[in-house]
This record gives C-alpha cells, structure tokens and sequence, in this order.
C-alpha cells in the first residue's frame, strides 16, 4: 500500500518505511518523553549533518488517522516561536504501520528541565527582563495560532496584521515540557518553540474536537476543562509563566483559582497582575490574545 503522506500530502514517498537513510540516531530517547507516543529521539540527517528530532507515532495514532492531523498541523505553520516542522512518513504497509514526524532541534532542551535545572544549583530567580521576553514569545506563538499574526508583540502594525482565511489552531497543551529553548545571544531569555501538537485541533475540523475532548493534561488544565477555546491557550500561557516564576512545577493547575495559583513575589505588579489576568475562572474574563500582545509587548519592550 503507497503511504498516506506521500498522498495526502504530494510529498514524495519514502524509500524505506523507516527513512534510516536519511536520519540516524545521535542519542537516545530524550528524558521524560514517550508516555503518549512511541519515542522521541535526537537524529542527524546523514547528507548534511541537521541534527533534528524524531517523534514516533504509536501504532493506534496511525491508523485512527491522529498521526498524519499532527503532521498537517505542523506542516501548515511556519513561526519563530513554533518547532519547525523538517520531515515526516506515515507508512501503512505490513502489520506494523510506522510514522515519524522530524522537527528542529532545540539545544537547551524544554523550559521544565530548564527551570528545575536552574532551581537544583540554587541559582536565583530570573531576571525580570527575563519573564517579559518569554512571556512576549509564548504570546506570540498563540497568536500565530489563532490569527495568523506575525508578531503580535510587534509595536509595528503591519507585523500585527491578522491573516485572511487563517484557520485557527488551539494547542490545548501548553505546558513547560511543550516548550523547547535554543539558545540566543545578547537576548535575556532563549528562544521559545511551541512543539508537541498531538492534542491540537483546527476551527474547522469539529470531528476532531468531539474525538479529543479530554486532550491535553489534566495537571495543566483550565478550569473550564475538558472543554478547549482559544482562551484555553490563554490560561495555559499563564501557568506555564507562573511555573517559571517559581522555577518548580506545580502539582496541579487544574482548579484555576488565583488563591491556589498565588503570585511570583520576586517580580514586579505589574507582571504578577497580567499573569493572573490570564488565569481568571471564566474565559471571558480573560484578555483576549491581541489585547494581551499589546500589554506584554510594551512592557517586554520596556525592560
């Protein structure tokens, strides 16, 4: 049977269902990884040397069709602050259909590591600079997400520009160990790529929303779980810089309240009040991702 990617997606099939003439593993499988999938693995492209990541789909992510969504989702963006989609297969042939979706690599790893590393050498807190950057970046990633926003962050017009006819994605899993960093020079935090869009669904695709209702982490959850809007990806932005600010991991985000989420108190007011205004109960109560861009992107601009 031809692979499903070669055509759904006028890519051309692969040789070798398993493409290991093309990319070879350069480490094992990277830490805390593969609890919903088949394994992810650092590898490098044999004709040029890219040192990429491998993400390998289990067996019934295939054949429901889950795998080759994820794919689409990841092929259609193209984002600084979203994992660069490289490569992928999805082979049916034989009992034991195999897929592998080929990213970029990040080479600090996720923000989870990053931050407990951090908080292991007894280093201080970041720098406040710092938490307006990778707050900026993670606003800018959902954006893109939702309007097709360049740069949403962006004190030029232009580059705020929503995108006619952009379908809309929400990740629905945004979390610290979701979020890759490669380093960056004279910049006060790295730079931050969204990955992992195994939960992710698409405005126009309901099928998908009813199959995946409960994606995501119940741990990092919103409150008005197992239900997902864009102010879902909100909220999570939230958690995700609450966590950072306190370089630890919370054990749940899930009941959503500010008395249990609590504040960062070695930053200023201003960053601990648009935080929680992220993180309010009720989804409208939320800003909304551009009026959101607008208030992170000055004061990032201002430190």
């Amino acid at each position: 049977m031809a692979s499903m990617f070669g055509q759904r997606f006028g890519a051309r099939e692969p040789k070798e269902h398993s493409l290991a003439h093309i990319y070879t593993p350069v480490s094992e499988q990277i830490d805390g990884t593969g609890r919903n999938n088949g394994g992810i693995l650092v590898v490098k492209r044999v004709y040029d040397g890219l040192k990429c990541v491998e993400k390998r789909f289990r067996t019934g992510d295939i054949v429901d069709g889950r795998a080759e969504f994820e794919i689409s989702i990841l092929q259609s963006l193209t984002h600084r602050n979203i994992v660069e989609y490289i490569d992928a297969f999805i082979d049916v042939r034989g009992l034991s259909p195999k897929a592998s979706l080929f990213m970029g690599h990040a080479d600090l790893g996720n923000l989870e590591n990053f931050y407990k590393s951090r908080a292991a050498a007894c280093k201080p807190p970041f720098r406040e600079a710092a938490m307006w950057d990778l707050f900026a970046q993670l606003v800018d990633a959902v954006a893109y997400l939702q309007f097709g926003i360049r740069k949403a962050t962006s004190s030029y017009d232009y580059e705020r520009l929503r995108q006619r006819k952009w379908i809309g994605v929400v990740h629905r899993d945004i979390k610290p160990a979701n979020i890759f960093l490669r380093a960056q020079s004279r910049a006060p935090f790295p730079t931050v790529l969204l990955g992992d869009f195994g939960q992710a669904i698409r405005d126009d695709n309901h099928n998908w929303e009813r199959e995946y209702r409960m994606g995501g982490d119940p741990a990092w959850s919103p409150p008005e779980y197992p239900d997902y809007i864009y102010e879902s990806d909100t909220w999570s932005i939230g958690a995700t810089m609450q966590a950072t600010c306190a370089m630890r991991s919370f054990t749940s985000f899930h009941s959503g309240t500010q008395s249990t989420i609590g504040t960062c108190r070695h930053f200023s007011t201003s960053l601990n009040r648009l935080i929680l205004s992220t993180m309010r109960t009720s989804p409208p109560d939320r800003p909304e991702i551009t009026e959101l861009a607008l208030h992170v992107g000055s004061q990032a601009r201002f430190e």
